[in-house]
């Protein structure tokens, strides 16, 4: 499987599932025995907390911190657009009033890892809408690694 393909399945299972917008979720350390949500849906190592939101019509955006981060990422030349911000959940609220989502099915994957605070501001930030947890679904999908990935090490 290809990262486009890994993409597609995902986007089929929230289709599917009745989800509209896809929120990953990173604490950024890199642990060999637990699987990266972020760097799964994006392909990017976050320096600190960061999120994929994948919505259902295949747009996405990369949300990392911290701010100075940003000339990693914008160099990163990665699927999706990047914004790199030392206010995660204020971005992340932009980026949900600007695209009007708040109001749909909303999934998140890999809140567990994040710190209780942020963890806490991230599900009160869609008021109104249905907020789920998708990370056996976004696994059971398409756990495998893709040959870049593996050839990365």
């Amino acid at each position: 499987m290809n990262f486009d393909a890994r993409i597609d399945a995902v986007l089929r299972r929230m289709a599917s599932d009745g989800i509209d917008l896809l929120i990953a979720c990173s604490d950024g350390l890199q642990m060999p025995d637990r699987p990266d949500p972020v760097v799964h849906l994006s392909g990017y190592r976050s320096l600190g907390e960061s999120f994929v939101l994948l919505h259902r019509d295949g747009t996405a955006k990369l949300i990392v911190s911290p701010a100075a981060d940003a000339e990693r990422a914008v160099a990163w030349r990665g699927p999706h657009a990047c914004i790199a911000t030392d206010d995660l959940v204020g971005a992340l609220t932009r980026e949900l009033a600007d695209r009007k989502t708040i109001a749909g099915c909303i999934a998140v994957v890999g809140i567990d890892v994040l710190p209780h605070l942020l963890a806490e501001q991230l599900l009160a930030i869609p008021e109104g809408a249905a907020v789920r947890s998708f990370d056996d679904a976004l696994y059971g999908t398409n756990g495998r690694k893709t040959a870049a990935e593996i050839d990365r090490k």
